[in-house]
């Protein structure tokens, strides 16, 4: 009997949980939305800080990936021969 409670329980729960989902998610399309911190609920400080941070811990890698791969092998290989060279 129990256990047909909570079934019975669950099948009552499920369309109030449909009826509790946010609004639709926002996908941006050709022309974004544009808003102020303020509307989007962030605080603009903690923003700003924080997009200083990203900027000052950039990488200075390239951001090519294939040439990023490359100049790091050519980079290692090189520096094995000279390591080779030095040791013998």
């Amino acid at each position: 009997m129990p256990r047909c409670r909570s079934s019975f329980l669950g099948l009552l729960l499920v369309p109030l949980c449909a009826l509790a989902q946010p609004k639709a998610p926002y996908y941006p399309d050709a022309v974004w939305q544009r808003k102020t911190p303020a509307e989007a609920g962030v605080n603009a400080q903690r923003l700003k800080d924080a997009v200083a941070h990203a900027v000052a811990s950039e990488t200075r890698n390239p951001r090519d990936l294939t040439l990023n791969h490359w100049m790091r092998s050519l980079t290692r290989s090189q520096a094995k021969r000279a390591i080779r060279a030095i040791s013998r």
